[in-house]
């Protein structure tokens, strides 16, 4: 009872915040659908699309927290559609998932600018902690970026600090 009791808690914990937008690029309908059954516990704002045309105008009308991206899409593939991606400036971070993995294939899809790479099949697990990496992955980034965006540049030679001795330095 008192794990349940925890467990509720957590959850509870963690919705009262706000539920974080997952953008799901899955061109399988019955693989899109375990996906989502595997999240359905979790604090997720689930948008499926089922191509990479798709999943560029989603990212338009709605920021992702992070992008879940299987490879091998209709028209544009999963790789190129992630460069498309950050260059009209989607910064979320991406997780890949394909079917048909190597080692190449996960350093282009690493070069294209996903954090990590899923082989099919998967387990929830494997997705869940996946998926909260990959969040925590796209906090830490925001966080350094605002605070980069907040320090003033040239000022203190590179020394952080906020107490008077370390300024003065």
């Amino acid at each position: 009872q008192w794990i349940n009791r925890k467990r509720m808690a957590t959850k509870t914990m963690n919705t009262a915040f706000t539920q974080s937008n997952i953008l799901l690029v899955e061109d399988t309908p019955a693989l899109a659908r375990t996906y989502m059954a595997f999240l359905k516990e979790e604090p997720y704002q689930i948008t499926h699309v089922e191509s990479g045309e798709a999943a560029l105008k989603s990212a338009v009308k709605q920021q992702p927290d992070v992008i879940m991206m299987d490879l091998r899409l209709p028209g544009i593939s999963g790789i190129e559609t992630l460069r498309k991606l950050r260059e009209q400036g989607c910064e979320a971070p991406a997780i890949t998932l394909t079917a048909h993995g190597s080692v190449t294939v996960a350093v282009e899809a690493m070069q294209a600018g996903a954090v990590d790479f899923l082989l099919k099949p998967f387990n929830a697990e494997r997705l869940k902690v996946t998926l909260a990496n990959a969040l925590k992955n796209g906090q830490l980034t925001a966080q350094i970026k605002a605070y980069e965006k907040a320090q003033p540049k040239g000022k203190f030679q590179g020394i952080i600090g906020q107490c008077l001795p370390m300024q003065a330095v």
